[in-house]
């Protein structure tokens, strides 16, 4: 994939290998059944789900543990076509502007 680079982690716990996006691939997401939706952009991949970002000044408005639906390249800019999946928030980051979270992947499509 030229579309990536490997990103490091200092964690001392063993991880799937992550990768920095070298072009943003754009994230719609919100909760299951709300029609209220977010613009993200994923800015880092592993195998098993993504680092989003938030543009907007306000805080990120999920929670750990918030079940999302996301549209992974909406428009097929950079995949072939959109991926849709169900995603878990796994972690917040960047304390001071909250801006920044984790994502497991529960379920894709095909």
């Amino acid at each position: 994939m030229s579309h990536l680079r490997t990103h490091t982690d200092d964690s001392q716990r063993p991880r799937n290998p992550r990768y920095a996006l070298r072009k943003d691939i754009e994230v719609t997401t919100g909760t299951i059944g709300a029609t209220l939706s977010y613009p993200l952009v994923a800015r880092i991949v592993s195998r098993s789900g993504l680092l989003l970002s938030w543009a907007s000044t306000v805080h990120v408005p999920f929670i750990e543990n918030t079940i999302l639906a996301l549209t992974i390249d909406p428009k097929g800019d950079v995949l072939k076509a959109p991926v849709n999946c169900l995603a878990k928030v796994v972690g917040r980051f960047g304390i001071a502007t909250n801006r920044e979270f984790g994502v497991s992947i529960v379920q894709i499509d095909p």
